[in-house]
């Protein structure tokens, strides 16, 4: 199983490394993010403040909305996110607190997302996944094909020369 899946993530990162693919939802993202700095900028008597606190869904309420429409409890996910209690705890209870991608990349796989909604996971936190890193390629791989096993992630990241998550 294992020399299959790697044989097949080593197609995968062959085909995808170092290529700029712009998915029509992220050009999308940009296109809205392009449009709302362009109206903001038109209108003067628009307050800083009123730019931050319309900002949108946070990471945090995102995490928690998707724990809710899955079917989830807490401990369920930060048990399979490998994360500490108190950890997850500062997560759901600080609406403002930014977590690092790597306990982003856990909580998609606990949370078992679907690309689409891990990218929007990401992004609410400030990140993406880049084709010009091969870690990222590996996890974007692992999503596409709806294997949400960690440790297997991490072994396959070694396996890679890559960091573990």
């Amino acid at each position: 199983m294992k020399k299959d899946l790697f044989k097949d993530l080593d197609t995968y990162l062959e085909e995808n490394l170092e290529r700029v693919v712009l998915k029509e939802r992220m050009v999308t993202g940009n296109q809205m993010m392009m449009d709302t700095m362009y109206t903001c900028s038109e209108l003067p008597d628009r307050e800083l403040k009123d730019l931050v606190n319309n900002r949108g869904e946070t990471f945090s309420r995102m995490l928690i909305r998707l724990i809710d429409e899955k079917g989830y409890d807490d401990v369920t996910i930060y048990k399979r996110a490998n994360l500490d209690r108190k950890l997850f705890s500062k997560i759901r209870c600080n609406d403002d607190y930014s977590p690092s991608k790597k306990t982003v990349t856990a909580l998609c796989f606990a949370l078992k997302l679907s690309l689409d909604e891990a990218l929007d996971l990401y992004n609410t936190a400030g990140y993406d996944l880049s084709h010009s890193n091969k870690s990222d390629i590996i996890v974007e791989y692992f999503l596409t094909n709806e294997i949400y096993d960690l440790y297997l992630l991490n072994e396959t990241l070694v396996e890679f020369g890559e960091k573990e998550i």
